[in-house]
């Protein structure tokens, strides 16, 4: 079983999708989001591999998971600690490549 941290930046950007979400969508609509940030936070504590690796502009020590329509969890997996580290979120239709 792997821990999962969750930077404070990630979790900015979470609320303030979830927020927008709310106020397009309706709050269901947010509950869905931050519902399917969770099993996919939950799923990484036992497929820490499960994420794409080597995409265009991404470091390869980062795999990539969808979670929802548009919206990458970006992390890295240290596989010495048990730790997968939760270093981004990024919308795909966005410029990310300025991130790294």
């Amino acid at each position: 079983m792997y821990n999962v941290v969750v930077t404070p930046e990630v979790t900015d950007i979470l609320i303030g999708y979830a927020q927008k979400c709310a106020i397009d969508n309706g709050i269901e609509c947010a509950t869905n989001l931050v519902d399917s940030f969770d099993k996919a936070i939950n799923s990484l504590e036992t497929l820490p591999k499960r994420g794409i690796k080597k995409l265009q502009y991404i470091p390869a020590k980062y795999h990539i998971i969808t979670f929802w329509k548009h919206l990458w969890l970006v992390y890295q997996v240290d596989h010495d600690n048990f730790t997968v580290y939760i270093d981004y979120l990024i919308d795909d239709r966005s410029n990310y490549r300025r991130l790294f």
